[in-house]
């Protein structure tokens, strides 16, 4: 796609926009790789007994059955969320074809401070 203001690839680096991009870039995929590395863990351990049935359990209080099925849903999760990732990535690229890249970063952006904010009451 060319844009008023052609860039050559061997001076793209040399650009404001494009390490502003690849900052962007690198702390999005740094946060979604944290993400998924704790959520099993996170999951297990905060939800504990509600994942079996029983919220009233901590989850040092739950026996190694219940502790093994917990480790099943959570990384069932884990891999859902991954799925996830995969999918996004590829709905945002063909995002970023079909409207501009720009376009694309705005409203990723802006819909990314809108969950942000949504995010306590949604729990």
């Amino acid at each position: 796609m060319i844009t008023q203001h052609h860039v050559h690839l061997r001076d793209a680096h040399k650009t404001r926009q494009f390490w502003l991009i690849w900052l962007v870039l690198c702390l999005n995929v740094s946060a979604g790789i944290g993400v998924i590395g704790m959520a099993s863990p996170m999951l297990q351990e905060i939800f504990a007994g509600s994942l079996v049935g029983r919220p009233d359990l901590g989850f040092t209080q739950l026996d190694a059955g219940q502790k093994a099925a917990i480790a099943a849903i959570a990384a069932g999760f884990a891999g859902l969320l991954s799925l996830f990732n995969i999918a996004g990535r590829l709905c945002w690229a063909s995002a970023s074809d079909r409207l501009g890249r720009k376009t694309t970063y705005f409203i990723f952006f802006g819909l990314g401070i809108v969950l942000y904010l949504l995010a306590p009451s949604a729990a």
